[in-house]
């Protein structure tokens, strides 16, 4: 391909709003907010360490660095706005936060009990939230969060904690058997939440909500 013909194509490569959209669902929060501010502004002036994501985005030409400054100055082009503009009038914010949600969701119940099953996933979510969510929408949702390293996977019917503990519990996890057990761990789980979770509020908090609807669901039976 000729280098008028190469350049062509990836600048329509660039422009397809799906690619853009596949992006910023993944990217580290700090690059989010970075790339949310250069949207608004006409440039903006950054010091200290780059975000994690940030080469990813200037790589791509999503973002613009300016070459040879003293201050590192990073922009956004006229052709990208236009194209983050139109995934805006989309839906694409909310999108963004509603997967977002259902993948710390999936972080806090696998580092909770190492397996869930599916459908209790989508119980504990839907008794929460005023959005409903599916089966189907979740195994389309969180494959990206896996392909991009997430401490999770889908095995069979369950979301399973990337550990060897997560084996242990594949062989025992049983829905009512696993119910009836809840009551008598729940003073274990607490601790494990409170050490795990502690730097982080939204799964701790979300952790704790789980383990309680569960335990309840267990008395229940």
């Amino acid at each position: 391909m000729r280098k008028e013909a190469l350049v062509s194509s990836v600048f329509s490569a660039l422009l397809v709003p799906e690619r853009l959209e596949e992006l910023l669902y993944v990217i580290d929060d700090e690059t989010w907010t970075l790339f949310q501010t250069a949207y608004k502004e006409e440039f903006i002036s950054l010091s200290g360490r780059l975000p994690d994501n940030f080469m990813l985005l200037k790589e791509l030409c999503y973002l613009v660095q300016e070459p040879n400054s003293y201050e590192q100055i990073v922009y956004m082009t006229g052709e990208i706005k236009v194209l983050f503009a139109e995934l805006i009038s989309g839906g694409f914010l909310h999108r963004r936060q509603y997967y977002n949600e259902l993948h710390t969701y999936a972080l806090a119940a696998v580092n909770l009990y190492g397996v869930i099953a599916k459908t209790d996933f989508v119980e504990i979510y839907n008794l929460q939230n005023e959005q409903q969510t599916s089966i189907d929408e979740v195994c389309a949702v969180l494959p990206r969060y896996i392909e991009v390293g997430a401490p999770y996977c889908f095995w069979k019917d369950y979301i399973q904690f990337l550990q060897p503990i997560a084996k242990c519990w594949q062989t025992q996890y049983n829905k009512k058997k696993s119910r009836q057990r809840l009551g008598k761990r729940t003073n274990f789980f607490v601790l494990v939440v409170l050490s795990f979770f502690s730097a982080n509020k939204v799964l701790f908090a979300n952790s704790l909500l789980c383990c309680v609807i569960l335990v309840r669901k267990g008395g229940e039976k």
